[in-house]
C-alpha cells in the first residue's frame, strides 16, 4: 500500500489523540498505527527509538532494518542501526553510516531540524554545520570502501545500488547501474517500491519525479507480479508522465506473467472501490482472455480513460 485509506487515516489521528490524551503510550500508539500499516516508516522509526531507549537492540535492529527497506530515502534508521549491532564488524558499521550521511545530506528538512541540536553533539566539533559535517561522514566513509571484505559489499549492495539511484536519476541513470540492479532484482525490487511510498509519504528528497520513474521502470523489468498492488495506486496520481510509466511498467509485468498477474489482480477487486475497480480493469485490459477476465469492464472509464490506449 502506497496511500493510506481513509478508514486507516482516521484510525490513525484517532490512536494519536489517544496518546495526547495519555491513554496510549507512544510505543503502544505507533505499534498499533504499524498493525495499520506494515510499512509504515515512521512508526517503524518510532518504535526502533522506543526499542533502543529500553536497551533491546535485537528488536531496534528488527525495526530499523524493516524502516530502511520500507523507505529507503529515510536517514534515520541507518544511523540508529549502527549503535544496535553490536555484534556486526566496523567494516559493516562504515557502511551503514555513510548511507545514512547520504541520505541525510538529501533531506533539507531533516538537516534544518539537526542544525538545532548541532553544537551539542560532540562529534560535531570541528565543522561549521550539519551539511558539512554529513559531507565529510560521507566521503571519509565511501573512501573506506576501498578495503572492505567482499561479505560486507555483497550485504549492503542493494541498498548502495537504490541510492545511487536516487543520486543520480536526475542526469539518468548510467548503463551500468541500471544492468546492476536488474543483475539484483529480487532483493532491489522492494527497495524500488520503498522509493514510491517515499514518494507517497512526502519523504521522496525534493519531491522530484525522476527517481520515482525510473523505480517504476525497473520494477517493469523485473517483472514481479507481486509489485502490481503498488505500481496500478500510481494510477491515481495527478502527474501524468509518473502515470504513464507505471501503466507501461504494469503492461510489461502482464505480458510476461499473465497467469499471476490476473491472480493478483482480481484479488484486489472485493476491497476496491468504484475508481479502484476502474484502474484494475485497466491493469486487466493487458491480460489475454482467461476465465474471470469478464468480470472487469473491458473498457473502464473515468479518470484514466486516456491510458487504456497507452
Amino acid at each position: 500500500m502506497l496511500f493510506p485509506t481513509q478508514s486507516i487515516i482516521q484510525a490513525r489521528q484517532g490512536l494519536y489523540e489517544q496518546m495526547e490524551a495519555g491513554t496510549l503510550t507512544r510505543e503502544q500508539t505507533f505499534q498499533q498505527a504499524l498493525e495499520l500499516d506494515p510499512f509504515d516508516a515512521v512508526a517503524l522509526i518510532v518504535l526502533g527509538e522506543e526499542r533502543y531507549k529500553a536497551g533491546d537492540l535485537a528488536n531496534t535492529a528488527e525495526y530499523c532494518w524493516r524502516a530502511a527497506n520500507a523507505d529507503p530515502c529515510r536517514a534515520e534508521p541507518w544511523f540508529k542501526l549502527c549503535g544496535s549491532l553490536p555484534g556486526e564488524s566496523q567494516d559493516f558499521r562504515n557502511g551503514l553510516m555513510e548511507l545514512g550521511a547520504l541520505k541525510a545530506l538529501r533531506d533539507a528538512e531533516g538537516l534544518e531540524q539537526f542544525k538545532e541540536t548541532f553544537e551539542r553533539v560532540p562529534i560535531a566539533e570541528g565543522f561549521a554545520d550539519a551539511e558539512e559535517f554529513f559531507e565529510a561522514t560521507a566521503e571519509v566513509f565511501h573512501e573506506k570502501r576501498r578495503d572492505e571484505p567482499e561479505e560486507v559489499s555483497e550485504r549492503l549492495r542493494p541498498y548502495r545500488l537504490i541510492d545511487d539511484l536516487l543520486e543520480t536519476a536526475e542526469d539518468g541513470l548510467e548503463a551500468e547501474l541500471v544492468d546492476a540492479i536488474l543483475g539484483d532484482g529480487a532483493r532491489c525490487a522492494p527497495l524500488l517500491v520503498g522509493v514510491l511510498r517515499a514518494m507517497a509519504s512526502g519523504s521522496l528528497p525534493g519531491n522530484d519525479p525522476l527517481p520515482v520513474i525510473c523505480s517504476l521502470a525497473l520494477l517493469g523489468e523485473i517483472g514481479d507480479p507481486a509489485v502490481l498492488p503498488e505500481l496500478i495506486e500510481c494510477y491515481a496520481l495527478h502527474d501524468e508522465v509518473v502515470r504513464a510509466a507505471a501503466n507501461w511498467a504494469v503492461k510489461r509485468i502482464v505480458a510476461r506473467r499473465a497467469e499471476a498477474s490476473f491472480e493478483i489482480i482480481r484479488k484486489l477487486a472485493p476491497a476496491s472501490d468504484v475508481e479502484g475497480r476502474c484502474d484494475l480493469a485497466l491493469a486487466a485490459g493487458y491480460i489475454p482472455d482467461r476465465p474471470g477476465k469478464r468480470d472487469f469492464p473491458a473498457q473502464p472509464v473515468g479518470r484514466h480513460g486516456d491510458l487504456s490506449e497507452s
